[in-house]
């Protein structure tokens, strides 16, 4: 009787360990699924930007350095003007999600101090240059956000 007593102990002690194992190896899986999630949430988030880029450019590119005198007359740099700081103030709900936010932080004063020259600008000399800056500036603050997206994309691919 005794020896099936310590046989039924050791099983339930091998039982336990193995109980044990499984719990950690569940939690590491969990831990890594919710890492992916956020990831995934976050590449969600960012991707908007891309969509509000896109339209803040389509109305700023006229405004750019292929412009001439005659194409600015009758555009709104108020529209455009807008569709930036729409673009600026998404960018800066996601700053959470958004890496190296000092970098970030100085861009978006740029583009705000560049887009007040812009809004009350009324020589179409100064418009082109205001607005190619804001290209520009755009432009860089696109590709930083591209950037963290394609390396989100592909820590999820890799996982």
């Amino acid at each position: 009787m005794e020896l099936l007593s310590g046989i039924a102990s050791l099983a339930s002690i091998a039982g336990a360990i193995f109980a044990w194992r499984q719990a950690t190896n569940a939690k590491k899986f969990a831990d890594k699924a919710e890492i992916q999630v956020a990831k995934a949430r976050r590449i969600a988030d960012l991707s908007v930007l891309k969509i509000r880029w896109d339209d803040a450019y389509k109305f700023l590119a006229v405004f750019g350095p292929s412009s001439s005198e005659n194409s600015l007359r009758g555009r709104s740099q108020a529209l455009a003007a807008r569709k930036v700081q729409d673009y600026v103030v998404e960018v800066t709900k996601c700053q959470s999600s958004l890496k190296s936010l000092s970098e970030l932080d100085k861009r978006i004063g740029r583009i705000n101090a560049i887009l007040g020259d812009f809004s009350s600008s009324q020589d179409t000399l100064e418009l082109k240059e205001k607005g190619s800056l804001l290209i520009q500036e755009l432009g860089h603050l696109d590709a930083g956000i591209c950037s963290i997206l394609q390396s989100d994309r592909e820590d999820i691919q890799l996982s």
